[in-house]
């Protein structure tokens, strides 16, 4: 938890300090004040983007050959329980940045089909911009004050609800077990990579 809220910290600083002296530079007035939330949003989620992107791509790298993975002459059923146990611990860490790519492309299409996800996604990035980067002081609504706690737990309440309207825990859970059930099914059927006639492809 701690360094998530350092996470979220750098960014916010980041994001105010270019927003801050944007504002110095052109004078941007209140009749702008959509498309000045949709820059700092823009730039709140550009280094979020830049991380996962960076992940993944690691990831990519790391995973064994797709025609490896996927080859059917390295099916065979196992010949008993300890045969089971030993395929599962070694394909599971030897075919694990594919197995995760897996999951990632299952939910990455579910929730593409799910256009309210996104928007979802997208609405609690331009709340926590307009709370936190645009207006980095308390909020004041009439007799309503909105010191950075309460901002946090309105940002909180929207955002589970939001998720939860959109059915987002539901579908990733969903993804998640199914990627769950492929793996094991996978490691259980496929030879390990330590057996004699394991052909390494390179």
């Amino acid at each position: 938890m701690a360094e998530s809220n350092g996470f979220l910290s750098v960014f916010r600083n980041a994001t105010r300090r270019t927003f801050s002296s944007q504002n110095e530079t052109t004078g941007v007035s209140e009749s702008s004040s959509l498309s000045s939330l949709a820059w700092a949003t823009s730039n709140l989620l550009q280094p979020v983007t830049l991380t996962i992107r960076s992940q993944l791509w690691q990831i990519w790298c790391s995973a064994k050959p797709w025609s490896e993975f996927a080859n059917s002459k390295k099916l065979k059923a196992p010949t008993d329980a300890a045969d089971v146990r030993d395929r599962v611990f070694s394909n599971l860490r030897f075919y694990l940045p594919n197995y995760v790519l897996l999951f990632v492309a299952l939910s990455s299409l579910s929730i593409l089909l799910r256009p309210f996800i996104v928007i979802a996604v997208l609405l609690i990035a331009f709340l926590y911009a307009y709370l936190f980067v645009l207006n980095p002081t308390p909020l004041s609504w009439g007799p309503i004050h909105l010191n950075s706690q309460l901002k946090m737990v309105v940002l909180t309440v929207v955002a589970v609800f939001l998720i939860w309207i959109t059915g987002a825990v539901y579908v990733i859970t969903s993804w998640l077990g199914v990627a769950f059930v492929i793996a094991v099914a996978h490691a259980v059927m496929h030879l390990p990579a330590d057996e004699p006639d394991f052909e390494t492809t390179v």
